[in-house]
């Protein structure tokens, strides 16, 4: 009797093994094929931008034109090097009567400076600095980084805004309420992005907020493709930055970026 009962709790178990084992198996071919697809989507858009052009390049400084319905005009020069364990990022923003303030964020420090004091700021993911002029670079770094994961989204979504189709980077950072920061980049037919979306998420409100960056033209700079304009939606704002006098450098010095 005790023999009967031993066998068929072994063939109980052997059943439900057998059926583990064909119910996990296609979706982590899913996920295989996800990663596989998000992979092709990112070399592609890589290659279009100027593929290998971009290994002699670690910084660079563009001049931004910066206008909108309802703000003023505002001229800043930009200067970002990517060849640290973080970004680091400056911008000098130019003020009526002359005077500028100074925007400096990398190696964990987030800074305002004026002519008379410097303050902090919140800290920031420092990606997503460069999503507006540089996608190439924010795709080289996130591919070097083991906390940061692809995938093209299916009908399974994270959110309602979600689309199917487009390639969503995760990023693990303690700058997010959740610990991470999610961007999904849409590439159009050429290889070349055409939207990006950085979500922030909010736990404690159980809500997202994104704000949406539209390509709306590129230019070959250095023998690389770079963005010539972008809008950018945050809520009800929405303001149109346009980029000229890009240099690409090797990197650029630590004195622009004192903390």
């Amino acid at each position: 009797m005790h023999i009967d009962l031993w066998f068929q709790r072994l063939r109980i178990l052997a059943v439900i093994s057998f059926a583990a084992a064909f119910t996990t198996v296609p979706f982590s071919s899913a996920q295989q094929a996800s990663q596989g697809q998000a992979d092709a989507a990112i070399k592609r858009s890589l290659q279009a931008m100027g593929g290998d052009a971009w290994t002699a390049y670690g910084a660079a400084t563009t001049s931004v034109t910066e206008t909108g319905s309802v703000l003023p005009t505002v001229q800043s020069t930009w200067n970002d090097d990517w060849t640290g364990p973080t970004v680091r990022s400056r911008r000098a923003i130019q003020l009526d009567g002359g005077s500028s303030v100074v925007d400096i964020s990398g190696d964990g420090f987030h800074q305002l400076t004026t002519s008379t004091k410097s303050r902090p700021l919140p800290m920031e993911f420092d990606l997503t600095g460069l999503i507006l002029t540089y996608p190439a670079a924010v795709l080289r770094v996130a591919l070097s980084r083991p906390d940061c994961s692809f995938r093209v989204l299916d009908d399974t979504r994270s959110t309602p805004t979600d689309e199917v189709g487009d390639t969503e980077m995760t990023c693990k950072t303690p700058t997010s309420a959740d610990g991470r920061v999610r961007i999904l980049w849409r590439f159009s037919s050429d290889g070349l992005p055409s939207r990006a979306r950085v979500f922030v998420a909010n736990p404690l409100l159980a809500t997202q907020r994104f704000k949406t960056i539209e390509y709306s033209g590129f230019q070959v700079v250095q023998s690389v493709t770079v963005p010539a304009s972008a809008e950018v939606t945050d809520g009800a704002k929405r303001r149109h930055f346009t980029f000229s006098n890009q240099a690409f450098v090797a990197s650029l010095p630590s004195s622009l970026f004192p903390h």
